[in-house]
């Protein structure tokens, strides 16, 4: 079972101006690596969200250069058909972000026909709040959107295999909140994103199989 949910009971969308007005994932690159220039994030200029803005900064470089697109999965991804999007909500701060974010671009421009924009939760959080995940306002959430702008699929925040271990810390308190977050961040470099590719993948097809 993987981690992401299609097929809703009554459909949501999201009009079409505020996709049109979400920005693209290289101009939100840039502005993460400018504001970790200049000690600033997104949102409230707290220091530990600064700091971890910083260090996000050096993580996406490093996603961006050791991710590579499954090429089997690619064509999989092509297959779907243009006019699909993909609309992220996320932060600087965020380090699940920053592992995630890059390879959900890398996967838009390897098929060249899914358009991925990129909204900031805090300042969208009447979107941020119909998609939340066990009652928190968790990311990156991808909302999967038809060329209509209507939610058939959404995920997040992490790939299912780590996402489970975050959840059954939280009931076991086996590890630290320090100590688990080394764990996810060691799981992803290990990873390389190729779990959410294929969990991206397996939601496309999915969705557009269940919303047919």
């Amino acid at each position: 079972m993987t981690n992401f949910v299609v097929k809703y009971m009554e459909m949501r969308s999201i009009a079409k101006e505020r996709f049109d007005k979400a920005i693209k994932y290289e101009d939100y690159r840039d502005m993460v690596y400018a504001m970790a220039e200049r000690g600033k994030t997104t949102g409230d200029q707290d220091q530990t969200r600064i700091d971890f803005t910083k260090l996000n900064a050096q993580r996406m470089k490093r996603v961006e250069k050791t991710t590579l697109v499954d090429p089997d999965l690619s064509a999989r991804l092509r297959a779907v058909g243009p006019g699909l999007k993909f609309l992220i909500l996320s932060e600087s701060w965020c380090g699940d972000a920053s592992q995630n974010v890059p390879v959900m671009a890398k996967m838009g421009a390897a098929c060249n026909c899914v358009d991925v924009r990129i909204l900031l939760r805090d300042e969208n959080l009447d979107i941020m709040d119909q998609f939340l995940t066990n009652g928190g306002r968790a990311i990156p959430k991808l909302l999967l959107l038809d060329d209509d702008c209507n939610v058939i699929g959404e995920w997040g925040p992490r790939p299912k295999v780590i996402q489970d271990r975050v959840v059954a810390n939280k009931t076991t308190g086996e590890f630290t909140k320090e100590e688990m977050d080394r764990e996810v961040q060691l799981w992803y470099a290990k990873d390389r994103g190729a779990s959410l590719q294929l969990e991206l993948v397996e939601m496309l097809e999915s969705a557009l199989i269940n919303n047919s």
